[in-house]
């Protein structure tokens, strides 16, 4: 009933304005499952240039729309994680950190937009071995697990848990790294 009234809510707009006319329409298919289809519909003009007829075509997007329901979901998760979360390019500078990286390593996310992690965070006291592992696991199969010590902005230690995994494009081509961390700075003082 309500993908009817909006649909001739619509075909009326395209008729008195004369013009094409986009819009979603969700339905059930007949075995019950609901898809969701971006609609147009287009007036034929008579010689007087009034709307005779009108043409429609639909596309369904339903796999668009559950992906960007699922990301919209992966986006609140990770912001509101408490460890950090961190999304760079494929040259592994920034392009997204959440609230938590802020909280627990002091940078403002403006601070690091375009910046490779690794010439901020890392310090003296970093195992050089460390970072190879990293850079020779994400090379050959693109995760790594594993602890380093970084430095947060006001100078202070920090013994982090990482998490990375690349994400691939349909060709395999790197598109970005992802990383979660988590302080287990307690834990490593304890040891």
């Amino acid at each position: 009933p309500a993908a009817a009234s909006r649909r001739n809510e619509v075909m009326k707009e395209c008729m008195v304005h004369k013009r094409s006319v986009a819009f979603e329409e969700r339905l059930t298919d007949i075995d019950g499952t609901e898809r969701t289809y971006m609609r147009t519909m287009y007036p034929l003009l008579d010689e007087n240039a009034d709307a005779e007829f009108l043409i429609g075509y639909g596309i369904d997007i339903t796999a668009n729309k559950k992906s960007e329901l699922e990301l919209q979901r992966m986006a609140i998760v990770a912001e509101k994680t408490n460890g950090i979360v961190m999304i760079t390019d494929p040259e592994r500078r920034i392009i997204w950190v959440n609230n938590s990286f802020e909280k627990i390593l002091g940078y403002k996310t403006e601070e690091v937009i375009g910046i490779d992690p690794g010439i901020f965070l890392q310090g003296a006291e970093t195992s050089v071995e460390t970072i190879r592992e990293i850079a020779y696991s994400l090379q050959n199969t693109g995760t790594f697990s594993g602890d380093i010590l970084n430095y947060t902005k006001s100078g202070t230690k920090i013994w982090l848990y990482l998490n990375i995994a690349a994400v691939y494009d349909d060709a395999g081509k790197v598109i970005n790294y992802v990383a979660v961390e988590n302080d287990i700075t307690p834990i490593k003082m304890a040891e």
